[in-house]
């Protein structure tokens, strides 16, 4: 092989495949680990803490999240389980029926389910006017 000795050889593999296994690690953990809570408050239901203010940055230890009624399709289209067909669903609903009240009203937008919603929530908030 490329006029190493045997030696070489065994060591030439072992880097490419810890390499390679390292890259197959990162991967996993990048698709695969469950989200961090958002907030202390993770567990009460979103209607019941008026969000004050938008969601600070965006950092490695916290996934990104959208107001429901200010939300782009380009960052609808950024949540998992939402492609470009259903976030115009959702525009086209709040064009048609005005601000989301609630997460919950998502399940009327033709497409999200209850299984769609729980998988989607993470990422969306209501703002609530003071």
């Amino acid at each position: 092989m490329w006029g190493f000795t045997r030696n070489e050889q065994r060591a030439l593999l072992f880097l490419i495949s810890t390499f390679v296994v390292g890259l197959g690690v990162q991967f996993y953990q990048s698709k695969f680990q469950p989200l961090p809570p958002l907030n202390s408050l993770s567990l009460v239901k979103e209607e019941q803490v008026p969000v004050t203010s938008p969601p600070k940055a965006q950092t490695a230890s916290r996934p990104f999240r959208f107001d429901l009624n200010r939300a782009s399709m380009a960052e609808l289209e950024k949540i998992p389980g939402i492609g470009p067909a259903l976030a115009q669903r959702i525009v086209d609903w709040q064009k048609a029926h005005g601000p989301f009240q609630q997460v919950e009203d998502l399940l009327q937008v033709k497409g999200i389910g209850k299984k769609t919603l729980e998988k989607i929530r993470p990422f969306v908030y209501i703002h609530q006017a003071e």
